[in-house]
């Protein structure tokens, strides 16, 4: 059975590591949404009973993350909407699907579609700034443990269990006995007597 050497042991976690970051690092597709739902559509629109408002759900491109979930359902959201003129519409999202509440296909279709997607991509935008922000921080720190673990594996070198070895030790107390030893035969020559 091969024994795992120090140097395999630093590069799998370092490996391990970067494999992380490079998980991480990998470009992910914008988030857009792709049509309308046509089956969560009021079966009474065009007819008398069609209601003014209602919920339209809108298919995702691909599955939503929770901290575009969080940004799309975010306070600041409705700000947005609602300075562009659609206050009375909230955003809600449910599973691959965008829950537009209290809108109207001609409302979507006359701008608010248009907001949203703008929106969309502004938070697709800041969460891939962050994360590669984060990427970069990760790597650094990962570089930083492999110089650490490097450090520690060549301190771990040096340590020797040969009785016969000079260490810095001994030969520190050598230095400072001959240094001692001469200061007393300075001391002891003719030009100066000891109290």
């Amino acid at each position: 059975m091969a024994h795992d050497t120090p140097e395999l042991h630093i590069w799998g976690a370092y490996i391990q590591k970067m494999s992380a970051v490079e998980k991480t690092k990998q470009d992910r597709e914008p988030l857009l949404l792709t049509t309308v739902l046509f089956s969560s559509l009021p079966p009474n629109l065009f007819t008398d009973e069609s209601p003014a408002k209602y919920t339209v759900d809108a298919v995702f491109n691909r599955r939503v993350e929770a901290s575009e979930i969080s940004a799309i359902e975010s306070f600041t959201s409705l700000n947005v909407l609602s300075r562009s003129g659609f206050g009375d519409v909230a955003l809600e999202v449910q599973d691959r699907r965008l829950r537009i509440h209290n809108t109207c296909l001609e409302q979507l279709r006359d701008g608010l579609a248009t907001v949203i997607a703008r929106l969309l991509t502004d938070i697709w935008t800041d969460n891939e700034r962050e994360r590669l922000e984060a990427v970069v921080v990760a790597r650094a720190d990962a570089e930083r443990e492999l110089e650490r673990a490097q450090a520690v594996l060549d301190l771990a070198r040096e340590v020797s269990f040969d009785a016969n070895r000079v260490t810095l030790h001994d030969s520190e107390a050598k230095r400072d006995a001959e240094a001692s030893a001469q200061g007393f035969a300075w001391d002891n020559e003719g030009g100066h007597n000891p109290q």
